[in-house]
């Protein structure tokens, strides 16, 4: 009787160790899903939030939004440990390319220049 009850425990052992490393493991799979969620959702926010913002403020006279999706990287980086690094990231990145036009002729200041809009364009 002694060995069955040290073989029973022994099996407990074993299945609660298994169930341990099954569950973390399915803890890092779904920070994985969550880690990939945001960053694709964040970066397409950001660039939607960027074209449409050049397509109906872009007569405005201010700062080009490229700017602003570069101090986003910024805080990004500096906090990607958490998840709202990780958006503000992604938010930044695609906020950023939504405007590379402009970043690479330098624009800093001023109204668009008058182009054909189209969504998924960097100008």
């Amino acid at each position: 009787m002694a060995q069955l009850v040290a073989r029973f425990n022994g099996i407990e052992e074993v299945a609660s160790s298994n169930l341990a490393e099954s569950t973390k493991e399915h803890c890092a799979n779904m920070e994985l899903l969550l880690f990939i969620i945001i960053s694709l959702s964040g970066g397409f926010v950001g660039f939607a939030l960027g074209r449409i913002g050049d397509k109906y403020l872009g007569y405005m006279s201010f700062m080009h939004h490229w700017i602003y999706g570069l101090i986003l990287i910024v805080f990004g980086i500096i906090y990607f440990n958490t998840y709202t690094g990780i958006f503000l990231l992604s938010f930044g990145i695609g906020h950023f390319l939504s405007d590379l036009d402009d970043f690479l002729n330098f624009r800093i200041w001023g109204a668009d220049v008058p182009h054909e809009w189209k969504f998924w364009s960097v100008k």
